[in-house]
């Protein structure tokens, strides 16, 4: 959530660029926007405007904080054309989905910091409860998911690359077509001696069986990994071993990986270390990488019909204001 990850890093000249203030310092709330007859806060604008300005990882000039207000005010128009076309198409998320895509990413979160403490005192300067957050999360992630169900159906669905633009890719760009083969995987190690006595080989059977049971019986792999994980560098992040492409791994591992759908859980995979537990997380084609790139100008070409049939209104600081 936006809010909960910039709420300490709000900069002095980002407020004072967007708020007017009453005499006594109280904050007041204008509409910077109306997108159909609904209106866009300067709350929302400032929201906006952080999120942005943190990506800078410097403090923005005031021309560039001009610049970036724009830019966040037009992504946040953007953001409720396709939200609302996105119902209008009858697109949605069962109450079920969201309670668990909820439960998940609040769990992330939680899990960044050190204790319950820590948690606690950042929820406490933001005024939120638990279920607070959890309300601002399950709003968000249903916006986000509403938008990328529209954007997948009506302009990525649309994008055709064939195995001759791949091959055409591969042969022009050898090495940039490496680096966007690529998977994201997570693994639990359970170290075993080829050479072990039938006790300890039992052991490490029993423990790979029950880890395989439990992971498909739908426990956090991340978790699981914490806990019984021996590979040292990796079981704090949850086994999590980021995004890597052929040749990073051991070639037992990389074998099963690039042949895995993202979500497969592989069965217990010997190398010289010992067993693992491979989750495949994500995965990155150039396919993929070639399609993303042609869906950007498409992308771009829906939202400029989405604005054409829009009533947009933006009001400027000086008073002003425009109508689209």
């Amino acid at each position: 959530m936006r809010r909960f990850l910039t709420y300490l890093c709000v900069g002095c000249l980002l407020v004072t660029a967007i708020w007017v203030c009453e005499g006594n310092g109280e904050l007041l709330e204008w509409i910077v926007a109306m997108v159909d007859g609904y209106p866009i806060t300067n709350g929302e604008l400032l929201e906006s405007v952080n999120t942005i300005a943190l990506e800078m990882k410097r403090h923005p000039s005031e021309q560039e904080l001009l610049e970036i207000r724009q830019t966040a005010l037009d992504r946040i128009i953007e953001d409720r054309l396709l939200l609302a076309e996105a119902r209008r198409q009858g697109i949605s998320i069962s109450d079920r989905e969201m309670d668990v895509l909820t439960q998940k990413e609040f769990a992330t979160i939680k899990g960044r910091y050190d204790d319950e403490k820590s948690f606690r005192e950042i929820l406490d300067r933001m005024g939120l409860s638990e279920s607070g957050l959890k309300a601002n999360l399950r709003d968000e992630m249903q916006r986000e998911y509403l938008m990328k169900g529209l954007i997948q159906r009506r302009v990525i669905a649309s994008v055709q690359v064939s195995n001759e633009d791949v091959e055409k890719f591969r042969t022009e760009n050898p090495k940039q077509y490496a680096e966007y083969e690529q998977v994201r995987l997570a693994h639990i190690l359970v170290r075993c001696a080829t050479d072990a006595v039938a006790h300890d080989s039992k052991r490490c059977t029993d423990i790979l069986e029950t880890l395989i049971t439990r992971v498909r019986s739908g426990e956090d792999f991340g978790v699981l990994a914490r806990e019984f994980s021996e590979h040292e560098t990796s079981k704090e992040s949850g086994g999590d071993l980021g995004y890597v492409k052929r040749g990073d791994l051991l070639p037992e591992i990389e074998n099963a990986a690039f042949a895995m759908k993202v979500g497969d859980i592989s069965k217990p995979i010997r190398t010289k270390l010992g067993y693992h537990i491979v989750l495949l997380m994500d995965r990155r084609d150039p396919a993929n990488y070639l399609i993303s790139l042609k869906a950007k100008d498409k992308l771009q070409e829906y939202l400029a019909k989405l604005r054409e049939t829009a009533h947009i209104e933006t009001f400027l600081e000086s008073g002003a204001s425009s109508s689209k």
